[in-house]
């Protein structure tokens, strides 16, 4: 079978904080067909998108994740890219402690964060990508204030 199935796994996080999406809000990967799943060949490129949805906010000013892949999938560092100009001050490979140079004003209650590609590796195998905290002590998603600990 030259096909992977690719399931793309939602995990809701609350993010708290000043200018930063509050607890209501969700956060999820979502491919830009709006599907949650797909089924594609070895090498195929899936472009992706990370949006804060329902969000209690009317903007956004920064975020802070770490995306995990498993089986099959490989993050295209190369193609992350964020809706305005902003820095990321993680220092490890797929997290992301970043600020944006402006507020990111919500669109019908929602912010697209960043949009990136994952490419498929192999075949007969689920893969999967989750969103989590960048770190173990960074459980509150509070933007940077976990870069001052």
């Amino acid at each position: 079978m030259k096909k992977l199935i690719l399931s793309l796994c939602i995990l809701c996080l609350a993010v708290a904080g000043s200018g930063i999406a509050q607890a209501s809000d969700s956060i999820g990967v979502y491919l830009d067909n709006g599907l949650h799943g797909a089924i594609e060949p070895v090498g195929a490129v899936l472009d992706l998108h990370v949006i804060v949805k329902d969000m209690s906010a009317t903007e956004l000013s920064g975020f802070e994740m770490k995306l995990v892949t498993t089986g099959p999938l490989v993050v295209l560092g190369s193609s992350i890219a964020y809706p305005i100009q902003a820095i990321n001050m993680a220092s490890r490979p797929n997290e992301f402690i970043v600020g944006y140079s402006g507020p990111v004003p919500a669109s019908s209650g929602s912010v697209e964060v960043m949009s990136f590609s994952a490419m498929v590796t192999g075949v007969d195998e689920v893969g999967m990508i989750f969103i989590q905290p960048v770190s173990t002590e960074s459980t509150s998603f509070d933007g940077l204030k976990s870069l001052y600990r």
